[in-house]
């Protein structure tokens, strides 16, 4: 997320508080504390929608990059926890070395068109 500016840091500061209250909720309810009930099944969407604030805010090919990449983790997070057509973790977890080994590959392309136009 971008840090530069005092709005960065302030986005920063909000979406980690979020994952941090999110986390005590989770943990909590793990210890049987407190019943997060069927809401616990969408903190998955906590991590899509940073993914769509860091999209909407990219200025940068490595930006977008790293805002789809939250998309993607969020969104698979989201149909293996809940069992979307039927799919768990132990079906999905492959797709996450795919998307990485992408994710590498398109880093690597952004990086190379980024220094050639800089030579110019």
């Amino acid at each position: 997320m971008e840090t530069g500016t005092r709005g960065g840091f302030q986005r920063n500061v909000f979406w980690a508080l979020i994952l941090i209250a999110a986390g005590v909720l989770f943990l909590l309810d793990n210890f049987h504390l407190l019943d997060v009930g069927s809401v616990g099944r969408l903190w998955p969407l906590i991590i899509v929608a940073i993914g769509f604030e860091q999209l909407i805010r990219s200025r940068t090919p490595h930006q977008r990059l790293n805002a789809c990449w939250w998309l993607f983790v969020g969104a698979w997070i989201f149909i293996s926890y809940n069992r979307v057509f039927d799919l768990t973790f132990r079906d999905t977890w492959p797709l996450l070395l795919i998307a990485w080994g992408v994710e590498l590959i398109l880093r690597n392309s952004i990086r190379r068109r980024v220094q050639s136009s800089t030579e110019r």
